[in-house]
Order: C-alpha cells, then structure tokens, then sequence
C-alpha cells in the first residue's frame, strides 16, 4: 500500500511539473517586462494561465498593479514531434496613482504584417 501511495505520488507530482512553466519575468524597459510560457500537457489555457499568474504575482510582489500590454500565442514542436503551445506576454507594473493603469486592452500581436509601400 505504501509503495503504491509513493507511486502514485512521485507521478503526481512529475505531471504537474509538466503542466507549465514560465520564463519569470524579464525586463523590458521602465515598468516593463515580458514573460513566456509554454504547456505541455495542459494546452494553450494552461499556458495563459500560468504567465497571466506569474506576471500578476510579480508585481503583487512589487506593490503594484499588472497592466497586460500585448501578447502572442503560437505552438512549437519538441524534440519528439508533439505541439507544445505557448503564451507571450507583455505587460506593466503601475502603482494606483500611475494615469496609465486603466482596464486592459490587450492586443495580439499581427501574424501576418503587410506593408504597401
């Protein structure tokens, strides 16, 4: 019963390092950061999830307000072949005060950008 219950646990906890994981954030200019995520397992909303968390987290952690920016979503193959999406996100950390922090308008970015020259 104990070896199972182990078992059982140590492949718990295996697939759920699996689920998402994400770059942390990374600065990009005053107030600015970007992160990226990617599922292989939990598909394209457990991607979101996780960098729209962890984005929220690090400015919590800051004393301000995660202002989402833009962001991009594609899929990517592995090693093995299999689709692996993910979520690119760029955003601000703004305190209260800042006149930028309004509801979110989040953009995506343009796959496909035409230039008629």
């Amino acid at each position: 019963m104990l070896i199972r219950t182990l078992t059982t646990l140590t492949v718990a906890v295996t697939l759920s390092g699996c689920m998402a994981s994400s770059s942390g954030p990374i600065p990009f200019g005053p107030d600015t950061y970007m992160i990226s995520s990617e599922s292989e397992l939990g598909g394209a909303g457990a991607a979101k999830k996780k960098g729209l968390v962890d984005a929220n987290e690090h400015c919590i952690s800051l004393g301000k307000n995660m202002m989402p920016i833009n962001y991009q979503t594609s899929t990517q193959l592995d090693f093995l072949g299999d689709r692996i999406p993910s979520f690119d996100l760029t955003y601000r950390c703004l305190s209260n005060s800042d006149y930028e922090l309004q509801r979110p308008n989040m953009k995506k970015e343009a796959d496909i950008v035409i230039e008629n020259n």
